[in-house]
This record gives C-alpha cells, structure tokens and sequence, in this order.
C-alpha cells in the first residue's frame, strides 16, 4: 500500500496536458480556415456589391442618354422657334390677336414650348363651356394697359384697367436663340 501522503500528489498530476504550443498544426489549421472564410466572406459582399453598382451606373448611363437627347430636342424646338414679340407686350399682342381669330395653334405658338399643349387643352375646354370669356379678354386688352415688369431676375407682362387692377399677369421668358419672348401663363 502506498503511502497516503502521496496520493494527493499523483491525483493532481496531469499526465495528459501539453503545453499550447504543441497543438501549433490545430492553431495553425483555425487561423488558415478563418482568414479563408474571411476573405470569401468579404468577396461575396464586394461582388455583391459590385453588381449593383455595375448595374446603377449602366441605369445613370441610360438617363444620361435620354436627358442629353432630350435636351437636344428642346435646343433645336428653342433655335427653331420664332413665333412671339421682340418685347413682352408685343407677345401678348399677338397672342390677343391670334386668341381674337380664334386660332388655337398660333396662340399656342405664343407660349413657352412646355406650357404649350397644357394650353391648347385649357383653350379648348373654354371654348366649348363659354365662348364668350375669350372676347372679354379680348375686350379687356383693348381697354387696358400693358406694362412689363421686371424684378429680382424675373419678367412679367401685366394688363391693368383704368383705375389700376391687375386684369391679367404673366411670366414671360426671352429665347436667347430667336430673340423672341414667350408667355409662361395665361
């Protein structure tokens, strides 16, 4: 028999245990699995990612194009449009005149390009409900005053009635390429 002593002492030795560093191919095979499994992880992100950039670049790329050919489109209609006034008053002259002869495309033609069709819609809807609001207007041109007024950049063609009340007011814009102003409302 043994001595009871000792026994303490072999049930406290631990004759399995190795120092950490002698599991250096397990540590070594973690740390390899987990760098790997981190760069596949950030690959599928930035791949992901770069899908989608790819694809909203190609999207931008494409309403680039249509604005650059869009605005092509409204140059050429400005350099190519020639109807209105050397001054705001003469625009609203002529537009009165063409409003009197009841001739909707060229009261159109008086307007700013992308006011134009929302007017010649509102133009027929008056004719067919009242015919008579055109000759008042008309009427009232003939018995008014225009002036044109400019403030803080902007133009404005105003009707007024002999004692002063504004009867009709209009932004009015000039196009650099004909040299023609237009009507912005009516």
């Amino acid at each position: 028999m043994k001595n009871l002593t000792q026994l303490p002492k072999i049930l406290t030795k631990q004759r399995f245990k190795k120092p950490i560093y002698a599991y250096w191919t397990f540590w070594l095979i973690v740390l390899i699995l987990s760098i790997l499994t981190f760069y596949i992880h950030i690959r599928i992100i930035t791949w992901g990612n770069m899908a989608g950039i790819r694809i909203k670049t190609e999207k931008i790329q494409e309403m680039q194009q249509a604005y650059k050919k869009n605005q092509e489109k409204v140059l050429e209609e400005l350099k190519s449009d020639t109807y209105g006034g050397k001054t705001p008053e003469e625009t609203l002259r002529l537009f009165v005149e063409a409003l009197e002869e009841r001739d909707v495309d060229l009261a159109s033609k008086y307007i700013s390009n992308d006011r134009r069709d929302e007017f010649k819609k509102d133009f027929y809807e008056i004719l067919d409900k009242n015919d008579k609001e055109v000759d008042r207007f008309v009427q009232l041109y003939n018995q008014g005053t225009v002036k044109h007024i400019k403030y803080d950049g902007y133009h404005k063609v105003q009707l007024f009635d002999n004692n002063g009340n504004i009867l009709f007011n209009s932004f009015v814009e000039y196009n650099n390429f004909t040299k023609v102003w237009k009507l912005k409302n009516w």
